[in-house]
């Protein structure tokens, strides 16, 4: 059984306050690879805005494992791009998202399809589910 821990899952918060230049229909593909989304606005510090949790400690190749960004202090956030990465090579995604609704939508990153999330509209959300399905070679 593979432990989560050789995969890196990198949450990018992009945009938290109002008065942005924001990119409302998610973020543009120059954001893959630094995962920074080019806002004029400076990056968020302090304490994370919302909890990234998943449904299990582990997952098998080829199997689905649950996300979920759930924002603090009943705050809410705007964007967000959610990445998976090998732990060997860090530059590249690894496994593909799956979404529903209308909060999140696909990114294709390197090499693959649909191996980033990024939000879908610049509305305020409170949180935001995806599922992740690891590749069939994941080590």
């Amino acid at each position: 059984m593979l432990t989560f821990h050789k995969l890196v899952v990198t949450v990018g918060i992009l945009s938290l306050i109002d008065r942005t230049s924001s990119f409302s229909m998610g973020a543009p593909d120059s954001a893959c690879s630094a995962m920074m989304p080019g806002h004029s606005h400076p990056s968020q510090s302090g304490s994370p805005p919302a909890n990234f949790t998943l449904t299990s400690n582990t997952v098998l190749p080829g199997e689905m494992i649950g996300l979920e960004l759930v924002a603090t202090d009943n705050s809410q956030f705007k964007g967000f791009i959610i990445q998976a990465r090998s732990v060997e090579q860090k530059d590249r995604q690894i496994g593909s998202f799956v979404v529903s609704g209308d909060d999140a939508s696909y990114m294709t990153c390197g090499r693959g399809i649909h191996n980033s999330i990024t939000h879908r509209k610049s509305n305020g959300k409170s949180s935001m589910k995806a599922q992740w399905l690891a590749p069939t070679d994941f080590e």
